[in-house]
């Protein structure tokens, strides 16, 4: 027990010495050694070891307590420590309650009064900062709800009264813009500069937010065909214009007006254009769009028409070759687009037809010709013979034009047959040509087309560009007589493109650029020599033309008497002419049997026009052979080896055809440029001419009489302008002013000439008698006087000669011109003694070509 009291006393002196030192560790290595030292202290004091293992124990169970002591003081720490931070959040949480409900709605209501207080000086600000500008600015304030609007014409009612402007600008917004629920309160039209001019319009509208729906809703009058052409801008002050002239000017000096633009006397970065709006083209044509099956180009405000290839190698993800156009779709308010071939793979034609005039219909063409060496088999000739077969169909639809990439190089070849055809010859910049070039410059010959590339005004350039070299492999084809409908043709390279829309391309630079070329359609009525069919009009048999016809004596009389009147009377020529169409017309009614019309299945068959000077009987089998292989291979939809068979007998039988078609072609070529030259080194100017225009060379597409004159000021195609220039030209034709001197220095100088003749012609003319003759030459007579002789003189049809009775020779009678030729001298011409013989005057010209030399001579003279 005492040992056990002593154990528990030093439990206590342990505890009190922990209270004292709790951060001491009692685990320590120190305590340890300590331990072990009392340890040994206690086993040398007891030899009999039974206290020693009390004492062991003691103090194994004192180690024990202390640890249980340290985790049980170490967890009421934690305990505590739980305990207040519990109890300190909750405190919190219970306080911010407290206050959120109890204070929240003063400090909303606060928060109220603040912005409200906000809310009032902003308004007092923005009231002191508008009374401000109204009197440093008064006119500032005025023009904020004015709107300027250019090129509006005045309507009838305004050309009266000038009042009425309002009433137009309402009209404008009513039918341009669609703004119903808005209507200017005043409007006001200033004087114009010009004659031709309209004035500008200054509108106020009631309110800033209607002048900024009416500025949102102005692009829309692009779209209407009433006011295209009408534009509307903000009313801004002369200060204001002029600063933004100012800006204008030196962006303009830096060179960069094409990057930057003024916009409310502000200075802001042009946005990229797409080529399409920087181009602004009508109708696009594109050559290898690289579409499959049945997919398309959507480009807002245009409308597609493709042609992609059915067929592709089964390796290639995306699509090749392939054509189609765009056309826009104002457009297409005036004409109606339709597609007239796509039969053959890369080529597409379509047709324009203008809705309210059939003269101005566009048959519009794209192609496209892969290059020499193309993984893709493809056989020129054929592809230039389809094109030429198609140009022949649609040749009388419309204009024709063609475009396309062909990758043909002409070098400095001609497109046109040189001494044959009237055309300027193209501007050569690309002298390589390849095996396609000669194919097209087949291809434009046979069919009477020519580029426009590098002919028609405008840039010419190289089409293609890239790094392995630079070509010209894209054209555009038109008929020659089209030739002054356009008006320009532009070839633009893809960097300067770039430069000007300020593109980002993705991947590289395209090698072809695009070729642009301005037509103008537009004719004028009195041009048009075409006359529609009168299906009315009755046909007259003239192979029974009656005998009896214009035998009615009273109607021929009354007819000559209406002419005489409208002539004389009326002095009106067309009134005239129309009494004898009248009369004509009756007589053919009245006597000429009409032609019967043949009814039945046969009534329509018509016979094969060979219109072609060069056209052969053999041609004409071969061709006979082709439409059969033709049609029965187009028939054949069951065995695939008899419609693969009957191909390709069509294509051997269609192969021989164009080649022998070539051949025939050249052959009469080659034969009419020898006679031509054979004629033009004869010097036989008349046959050589007659003979050009015995050949004929596009004469379907010549149907128009060129209404368009030259005056001092340019070409001119006004009605009045022209008739009154051709007016003016025939009558200084038919009516040369008469030179009074003009007889006389003739005469001075023909009669030496005409004496040496005469004196030539004593020596053949033997006169036995007094007669006289008078030799009739071309229209003219000739009266000389000459001693009659037995011999009988005769003339042939360019010269007679005739014996007149002494009495009709008047001495005094008013003498021709031909006649005093020879009138100098009579009594030299009575001594002569000579024989005329008919001979003479057949086979000697001297009086024809004397004749002929002084009428040239009075020719030049009068011009």
């Amino acid at each position: 027990m005492a040992g056990v009291d002593i154990s528990n006393s030093t439990i206590r002196n342990q505890v009190d010495q922990r209270k004292r030192k709790p951060s001491q560790n009692l685990d320590g290595p120190e305590n340890e050694t300590e331990m072990k030292n009392n340890n040994k202290r206690v086993k040398n004091d007891d030899p009999n070891n039974s206290e020693s293992a009390v004492l062991y124990a003691i103090n194994t169970l004192t180690e024990k307590v202390n640890s249980v002591f340290d985790s049980l003081s170490s967890r009421m720490d934690n305990l505590e420590k739980k305990f207040e931070d519990g109890l300190s959040e909750k405190i919190a949480d219970a306080v911010r309650k407290v206050v959120h409900e109890e204070f929240g709605k003063e400090i909303s209501n606060f928060k109220k009064q603040i912005n409200q207080d906000i809310g009032n000086i902003k308004s007092d600000l923005d009231k002191l900062t508008k009374s401000y500008a109204e009197v440093a600015n008064p006119s500032a304030n005025n023009k904020k709800c004015n709107i300027v609007i250019k090129n509006l014409a005045p309507c009838t009612i305004e050309i009266n009264d000038p009042s009425a402007t309002m009433n137009t600008v309402n009209k404008l917004l009513r039918d341009g813009l669609k703004l119903t629920d808005i209507k200017v309160s005043q409007a006001k039209r200033l004087t114009p500069k010009g004659k031709n001019k309209t004035g500008l319009i200054i509108a106020t509208v009631d309110t800033f937010e209607q002048k900024q729906k009416l500025m949102k809703s102005k692009s829309s009058l692009k779209k209407s065909k009433n006011f295209a052409n009408v534009y509307i801008e903000n009313d801004l002050t002369p200060e204001m214009r002029n600063n933004d002239n100012n800006l204008r000017q030196i962006l303009k000096m830096v060179g960069k007006e094409r990057n930057f633009k003024v916009f409310g006397g502000r200075i802001l970065p042009n946005k990229a254009k797409s080529v399409l709006n920087y181009l602004n083209l009508d109708i696009i044509g594109v050559c290898e769009t690289f579409l499959k099956n049945d997919d398309n180009i959507e480009i807002s405000g245009y409308q597609w028409y493709g042609h992609n290839r059915k067929f592709k190698n089964a390796k290639t993800k995306r699509g090749s070759g392939g054509v189609g156009v765009l056309i826009k779709v104002e457009v297409l308010d005036n004409f109606s687009v339709s597609i007239l071939d796509s039969s053959v793979e890369d080529i597409l034609w379509i047709k324009l037809s203008h809705k309210y005039d059939d003269s101005n219909n566009i048959c519009f063409c794209v192609c496209y010709l892969p290059p020499e060496g193309s993984s893709r088999l493809n056989d020129g000739e054929k592809f230039y013979n389809d094109l030429l077969q198609q140009v022949y169909c649609y040749q009388n639809e419309g204009f024709v034009y063609i475009g396309g990439d062909v990758n043909s190089r002409c070098g400095s070849e001609q497109d046109y047959i040189q001494g044959v055809d009237d055309i300027n010859d193209r501007e050569i910049i690309d002298v390589f040509s390849n095996k396609y070039g000669d194919l097209l410059i087949d291809f434009l010959t046979s069919c009477n087309l020519c580029m426009l590339n590098g002919r028609a005004d405008g840039n010419n350039d190289f089409t293609c560009v890239s790094k392995r070299g630079r070509s010209v492999v894209d054209y555009v084809f038109a008929p020659h007589e089209q030739l002054d409908m356009c008006t320009s043709c532009d070839v633009y390279l893809m960097s300067n493109l770039i430069v000007d829309t300020g593109l980002n391309f993705e991947k590289s630079i395209p090698d072809h650029g695009p070729i642009v070329w301005t037509v103008n359609v537009k004719k004028d009525i009195a041009c048009d020599t075409r006359q529609a069919p009168n299906t009315d009009r009755p046909r007259y048999n003239l192979k029974r033309f009656p005998l009896n016809f214009l035998n009615n004596n009273k109607h021929i009389q009354d007819t000559i008497d209406k002419i005489e009147h409208e002539l004389v009377t009326n002095k009106d020529i067309n009134s005239a002419y129309t009494e004898f169409v009248t009369l004509i017309e009756k007589e053919m009614k009245d006597t000429v049997p009409l032609l019967k019309t043949p009814t039945g299945p046969s009534s329509n068959k018509r016979k094969k026009s060979l219109r072609k000077p060069y056209w052969t009987e053999e041609l004409t089998s071969l061709w006979n052979k082709v439409c059969i292989k033709e049609k029965q291979w187009l028939k054949c939809k069951n065995c695939t080896n008899l419609r693969r068979k009957l191909k390709q007998e069509f294509c051997n039988i269609r192969n021989q055809f164009d080649k022998l078609n070539r051949n025939t072609k050249r052959k009469f070529q080659l034969k009419e440029q020898d006679n031509l030259s054979k004629l033009f080194q004869s010097n036989n100017t008349r046959d050589f001419w007659k003979y050009i225009g015995n050949i004929g060379i596009a004469n379907e597409r010549r149907q128009n009489i060129p209404f368009k004159v030259k005056t001092d000021e340019g070409f001119s195609s006004d009605v009045d302008v022209v008739l009154d220039k051709w007016k003016t030209d025939y009558e200084k034709l038919f009516n040369s002013g008469d030179n009074g001197n003009f007889d006389n220095n003739h005469l001075d100088w023909l009669k030496p000439s005409i004496v040496n003749k005469l004196l030539l012609v004593t020596q053949k003319m033997k006169f036995d008698d007094k007669q006289h003759f008078e030799i009739f030459e071309n229209n003219s007579t000739l009266t000389i006087e000459n001693e009659p002789d037995d011999t009988d003189i005769s003339g042939d049809k360019d010269l007679n000669v005739r014996k007149l009775p002494d009495q009709y020779i008047l001495k005094d009678q008013i003498q021709t011109k031909e006649e005093q030729l020879i009138s100098f001298d009579k009594t030299k011409m009575t001594k002569l003694n000579c024989h005329l013989s008919p001979k003479y005057f057949t086979t000697n010209s001297c009086f024809n070509s004397e004749r002929h030399f002084t009428r040239d001579k009075r020719r030049k003279i009068q011009d």
